[in-house]
């Protein structure tokens, strides 16, 4: 399944990193290596190392493997690395789920952007996550999910990708009934609440 929200945030970040200006600092290597390791003692999650790449990686600022943060030419700013250091945390913390820019993701993301760059910053995040209708917690996860799915139900019910919790699942087919308590997709009944996320397919 892909993660619907990837676009949808980093539009959100070109955007608000645009406003916050001078509040989102370059870093150098051993700034990104201090912030690493204050950001992992403070979420009580085991270490991550930081590597700072000096050859560009064509459409990457950065990106996250097991354990390490990689930093490429133009991504050494530290918004860049607390979006990494929010997919650690999460990773450790046994949170790692589809899609990989998850509402827990976001919520964690935005509150160590709220602790390391203050709440303005973290204020202009949380407007351009609300303004592109990204999840960033599991409640507005929720809302939102309920609102697509209702609308696509009474629009004559369609073809459809859905993303269940609690266990993990991927559903496709016809959509034909969602209100707040049921979605009901090839006349399977799921509870709403199980809902990540919802998306016409045709």
């Amino acid at each position: 399944m892909r993660d619907w929200q990837k676009a949808r945030v980093y539009a959100a970040e070109r955007a608000a990193e645009a406003l916050v200006g001078d509040e989102n600092p370059h870093l150098t290597a051993q700034d990104a290596r201090d912030i690493c390791i204050r950001v992992c003692r403070d979420a009580e999650v085991s270490g991550c190392r930081v590597t700072i790449c000096a050859e560009p990686r064509k459409g990457f600022l950065a990106e996250y493997g097991i354990n390490e943060v990689i930093l490429y030419p133009g991504g050494m700013r530290t918004t860049v690395l607390l979006h990494e250091l929010a997919h650690h945390v999460e990773m450790v913390r046994g949170r790692y789920a589809f899609p990989d820019h998850s509402a827990e993701w976001a919520l964690t993301y935005l509150r160590m952007i709220g602790r390391y760059l203050g709440d303005e910053v973290a204020a202009a995040f949380t407007q351009e996550f609300e303004r592109r209708d990204v999840h960033f917690s599991p409640e507005v996860r929720a809302a939102r999910v309920r609102r697509v799915a209702v609308n696509m139900a009474n629009s004559g019910g369609k073809w459809v990708e859905v993303a269940l919790d609690d266990p993990p699942k991927h559903v496709a087919g016809f959509l034909s009934q969602a209100n707040r308590d049921i979605l009901v997709v090839n006349d399977k009944v799921y509870p709403m609440r199980k809902a990540r996320y919802i998306e016409g397919v045709s």
